[in-house]
């Protein structure tokens, strides 16, 4: 009875939740993005690890992508002092993007507010299984910043 129960209710309901789950585009939660970006900048703020973030925070795209590169990069990180997010908030439509507003302070004690959109990918095969069950999203070692006009479509 048990067994019979198994194949014809719960088995069908599990595959239709996992196929649901596989379809779906996969997503970064808010706090994932903003925990992300934190430990994002606590790194190229550090001029032992700045090398280290650039690499492995950013797509190759990105880092290969006009005007950015490892020199401007470096130079940028070099006199900053400090950056504090002030907010970091979903694009509608969009699961894998977020506008993010920050304020650096050069080690001149300036302020620079800026605002951009990021756009994330989440790499690997298993994190982008994980990324597409709700409310779950990708895992943050999985995530990289990318450029919006260089992201591979369903990403």
């Amino acid at each position: 009875m048990l067994k019979q129960l198994l194949k014809t209710l719960i088995l069908p309901v599990a595959v239709i939740i996992i196929a649901g789950c596989i379809a779906a585009n996969p997503k970064v939660t808010a706090d994932s993005a903003h925990m992300f970006v934190s430990n994002y900048y606590a790194k190229a703020l550090q001029s032992g690890q700045r090398q280290k973030a650039y690499y492995q925070y950013l797509t190759s795209n990105f880092r290969h992508f006009p005007s950015d590169g490892w020199r401007d990069y470096a130079d940028f990180w070099r006199n900053q002092k400090s950056a504090n997010i002030n907010s970091i908030v979903p694009v509608p439509g969009n699961p894998m993007e977020f506008t993010l507003n920050v304020t650096f302070r050069s080690k001149e004690n300036k302020n620079l507010t800026e605002s951009a959109d990021f756009w994330f990918v989440c790499n690997g095969m298993t994190a982008n299984l994980v990324a597409r069950i709700p409310s779950v999203g990708c895992p943050t070692g999985s995530l990289q910043i990318d450029n919006k006009d260089l992201v591979t479509e369903g990403q």
